[in-house]
């Protein structure tokens, strides 16, 4: 009588690896940016992406219809407990904050409107403070100075933070500095697989 093979299960009390996350903050002048980015950009670059914009809350967001048709990755609107996974988009709804916790988007409700909106310093420091590894953070625009605490305290974690402040031309370098910069600061993982365009 053969014998069955034994099959290998995995360690459940191995922690699973932490996905690196990009993410990205802009005002609504940024989202061209954003667009031109993703359009030039490989949808299996083994990252996720988190994109923060200053969005009205009593407006539907059409930013997953817009985005979407840029990339190929899967673009959603980021749901509370929501484990972030490689090769997607994730976008801030219109109506709440967005913090990440061990690889996992966490929804937090807005504050009042007599408080100074900075959704994109939130979510920065949520990632400077709770995965210092496999880290990026961008800022493409902001309105005030929203993104410079999270800059600073995401530099001070030890990952490279990049500031835009011109609108940058992906058509001529598409994604090369980005990519150098992700590469050399940012993503610790050894094994991290690098894919890109250009």
């Amino acid at each position: 009588m053969a014998k069955k093979k034994s099959i290998d299960t995995p360690d459940s009390s191995q922690p699973a690896p932490i996905v690196p996350i990009v993410a990205i903050g802009a005002s609504a002048g940024g989202q061209e940016a954003v667009v031109e980015l993703l359009t030039n950009l490989s949808p299996i670059t083994g990252l996720a992406y988190v994109y923060i914009q200053h969005l009205d809350p009593t407006l539907e967001s059409r930013l997953v219809d817009i985005l979407g048709r840029a990339t190929a990755m899967p673009v959603l609107e980021a749901q509370h407990l929501m484990p972030v996974e490689t090769n997607h988009l994730y976008i801030i709804p219109p109506d709440r904050d967005l913090e990440v916790l061990d690889g996992v988007l966490t929804l937090v409700p807005r504050k009042p409107r007599s408080v100074i909106h900075m959704p994109i310093d939130q979510f920065f420091l949520s990632l400077a403070e709770r995965q210092k590894d496999g880290a990026i953070a961008i800022v493409l625009s902001g309105t005030a100075s929203d993104g410079t605490l999270g800059l600073r305290a995401i530099k001070s974690a030890g990952v490279l933070p990049l500031h835009r402040t011109k609108r940058p031309d992906f058509r001529v370098c598409p994604g090369r500095l980005f990519w150098r910069a992700l590469w050399i600061g940012c993503c610790r993982q050894p094994k991290l697989r690098m894919n890109w365009n250009g």
